[in-house]
């Protein structure tokens, strides 16, 4: 498929990557997509403090590789799914600065769509 050429060609982290597999998982993988993920969740599938869940999620919907499908609403996670086109995609780590957010609200990207943080790190055993 596509998607999957385009990420190869990144220069993405492996926390990138485990962050795009998970999405990739609750959404295609299951035939659906969208799917409501939250930042507890993935940082749990990731092994990763939530933080860091935060920052790669931000990085993925900067570089327009995932969009917000469904903002969360009071207790209920946010919908993720991907941007089928690849096109958009622009390269990891070359995104314009991020959007500015103040605590439990809701940034809003340039083309006006509603976006926020989300995904994270592999855990590596030492």
């Amino acid at each position: 498929m596509e998607f999957w050429k385009r990420w190869q060609s990144e220069d993405s982290t492996a926390r990138s990557s485990a962050s795009f597999m998970i999405v990739w998982r609750y959404t295609y993988g299951f035939g659906r997509k969208s799917h409501a993920l939250s930042v507890g969740f993935l940082s749990e599938a990731i092994q990763c403090d939530q933080r860091t869940v935060k920052a790669e999620l931000r990085k993925l919907l900067d570089c327009k590789i995932l969009k917000v499908a469904e903002p969360f609403h009071g207790s209920s996670s946010r919908k993720l799914s991907f941007n089928k086109y690849v096109n958009q995609w622009l390269e990891v780590g070359k995104t314009s600065p991020p959007s500015k957010k103040i605590r439990g609200e809701q940034s809003t990207t340039s083309e006006g769509s509603k976006s926020s943080p989300l995904l994270g790190a592999i855990h590596h055993p030492r």
